[in-house]
Parts: structure tokens; sequence; C-alpha cells
């Protein structure tokens, strides 16, 4: 009944765990580092720090920020796994 199917009612573990299962330990440090200053920089007292009614490019100070972090946080994940490919 779709046991053969992978993804579909199937025992093995997520492409995202077989992912981790693979890396180096260095790899993971620097995800786990990465979700740490994560941690921190969304954290609340951080985040009213630019709680401003100043405006960049039309958006409040917190929204660009927010967006600016989320944006980095991405490409630094993008460059650890495209790195683990290597």
């Amino acid at each position: 009944m779709g046991v053969g199917r992978p993804g579909f009612l199937s025992l093995n573990p997520s492409p995202f765990i077989s992912i981790l299962v693979k890396m180096k330990k260095r790899h993971k440090q620097k995800l786990v580092i990465l979700s740490i200053i994560l941690f921190v920089m969304f954290n609340a007292p951080v985040l009213l720090l630019f709680n401003d009614a100043d405006k960049i490019a039309g958006l409040p100070l917190i929204y660009t920020y927010i967006f600016a972090v989320w944006f980095a946080s991405s490409v630094a994940s993008f460059i650890i796994f495209r790195k683990f490919d290597e």
C-alpha cells in the first residue's frame, strides 16, 4: 500500500535528517552557531532597539531589521550547505 514510494508511509528518515547525519562536525557546528546568533538577534530586547518611527526605503526600521537578519541567515545557511556538497 505505497510502502515502496519514498515519502509516503515509508520508514526512511526525512531527507533533512539524512543530510545532517552525513555532515561533517564543523558544518554542524556552524549551523548551531548560526542558530544561537539568530536566537539572540530575534530576542525581544534586541528587537526593541529597532522599534523606532524611522523608516528605511518606506519600511519601518524594525521590519527592515527583521528582513535583513532573515536574508543574511538564509545566505549564511546556503553557503554552509553549499560547502557541504563540495
